[in-house]
C-alpha cells in the first residue's frame, strides 16, 4: 500500500514493524501521518532476555549500535531463519533499548522510532495533556520540533487552528457530572501515598481483600439502582481476581483503555488503582535528562480511561476512586479546567 501510494489506516502496533526500506517507501511518497491519542514510546518485550541477545551480537546477526541499543548488524552476516527470526525481525525494524544495571536482570523495549517524524511531510498528534506528557519528554530528548495547535468550532463545524480555541461546553458542569463518592469509610484505605498501587497489590493481602469489600458495598449498596450492565471497574489486569466480585464480576476494563466506545453505556465506575509510571521508563527519560512527571502521567491515563464512560456522551457519570493521590490529581484537574472555561466564556450565574 505503500509502494502504491494509498491512503492506510494503521494500529501502533504494526509500526513496530515497519523496516528502514519502508522507511525510505515512506519519504518517496510523501506522507502526512496523523497519529490518534499518544503513541507507547517504550513497549516492553518480555519474551526477550539477555542471552538471546548476546547470541545473536556473538554471532553476528545484531551489534550495539549505541549504549543499551541494539540493532541489525549492516556489515554482518544474514540469517537464514529460525528461532531468533522474531527478535531479529524486531530489531530489523527498530533498535531495542536495554534497561537496568545487572545483566541477568535486564528489561528490554522496543523503542518508537524517531525516524519516522524526520521522513514524512507532517506528522499530526490528536491527543491531550501533551505538555509534560511522555511524548513530549520523547519530542525533546530526540530533537523533534514541534508547534502546538488547537481546534476552532464555527456553524461549519470544527478545524485545525494555530491556537487553543475551543472548549467543550460541557466543562462549566464538569464538578456535576463527576459525581466522586467523598465518604471517609470507603476512602480510608487510600490515604498512603502509595496505596492501590501495583505494588500495594503484591504485598497487602489483607488490605487488597478490604479493597474488594469497599467496591462490593459501593456497588451493591450504594449504586444500587444502577443495572449491572451499567457497571465499570479499573484494572491491573494481574490482580483483578484479587478485587473481582458479585455483581461487577465482569465490569473489568484495564486502567489505561483508551481510544474506544465501547463502554460508553457505563455510568457507575470504580478507579481502585494508583498509578506510577514503570521505573525502567522514568529511568530512560531520567539518564536522557527529561524528568518523568508521574503525576501527570497518571493523570492523563485516568482521564483517558474515565471518557470511555458514558462521559463521553454528555451524561453524568459517578465514580469511586479510593486513592487519595488519583483523587487530588482529579480534583485539580476540574477545577483548573473549569476555571480556563469561565475567564474565557463567563460563569453563567
Amino acid at each position: 500500500l505503500v509502494r502504491e501510494g494509498r491512503n492506510i489506516a494503521s494500529t501502533h502496533q504494526c509500526l513496530m514493524y515497519y523496516t528502514p526500506e519502508m522507511f525510505q517507501d515512506i519519504q518517496d511518497q510523501g506522507y502526512t501521518i496523523i497519529i490518534d491519542e499518544e503513541v507507547s514510546v517504550l513497549d516492553e518485550e518480555p519474551s526477550v532476555h539477555y542471552g538471546d541477545i548476546e547470541i545473536a551480537v556473538e554471532a553476528g546477526f545484531a551489534e550495539e549500535c549505541s549504549p543499551n541499543e541494539y540493532c541489525i548488524t549492516e556489515r554482518g552476516k544474514a540469517y537464514p531463519g529460525g528461532l531468533f527470526t522474531p527478535i531479529l525481525k524486531r530489531l530489523r525494524a527498530r533498535s531495542m533499548v536495554c534497561l537496568g544495571t545487572e545483566k541477568h536482570k535486564l528489561v528490554y523495549y522496543w523503542r518508537f522510532s524517531h525516524e519516522m517524524f524526520k521522513i514524512v511531510d507532517e506528522v499530526i498528534v490528536l491527543t491531550y495533556l501533551f505538555e509534560r506528557s511522555e511524548m513530549e519528554a520523547f519530542f525533546k530528548a530526540y530533537g523533534i520540533e514541534y508547534t502546538m495547535i488547537g481546534v476552532s468550532k464555527d456553524e461549519r463545524g470544527y478545524r485545525f487552528c494555530d491556537h487553543k480555541d475551543y472548549i467543550p461546553a460541557y466543562v462549566a458542569k464538569l464538578d456535576k457530572m463527576l459525581l466522586v463518592d467523598d465518604s471517609d469509610k470507603i476512602n480510608a484505605i487510600g490515604k498512603r501515598r502509595t496505596a492501590l498501587s501495583m505494588s500495594w497489590y503484591n504485598t497487602k493481602p489483607d488490605e487488597v481483600d478490604q479493597l474488594r469489600k469497599n467496591i462490593y458495598n459501593y456497588f451493591k449498596n450504594r449504586m444500587s439502582n444502577y443495572p449491572l450492565e451499567s457497571r465499570m471497574c479499573g484494572t491491573f489486569k494481574k490482580h483483578w481476581g484479587k478485587i473481582r466480585g458479585k455483581g461487577y464480576w465482569n465490569s473489568d476494563v484495564v486502567f489505561s483503555q483508551k481510544a474506544t466506545n465501547a463502554y460508553s453505556n457505563k455510568e457507575v465506575l470504580a478507579y481502585p488503582v494508583n498509578l506510577f509510571a514503570n521505573g525502567n521508563l522514568v529511568t530512560f527519560y531520567s539518564n536522557l535528562g527529561y524528568p518523568f512527571d508521574n503525576d501527570r502521567w497518571a493523570l492523563s491515563t485516568m482521564l483517558q480511561w474515565i471518557w470511555r464512560s458514558a462521559i463521553r456522551n454528555g451524561k453524568p457519570v459517578c465514580l469511586y476512586l479510593p486513592s487519595l493521590r488519583m483523587r487530588t490529581l482529579l480534583y485539580k484537574w476540574i477545577e483548573d479546567t473549569q476555571k480556563e472555561y469561565f475567564e474565557r466564556y463567563g460563569k453563567e450565574e
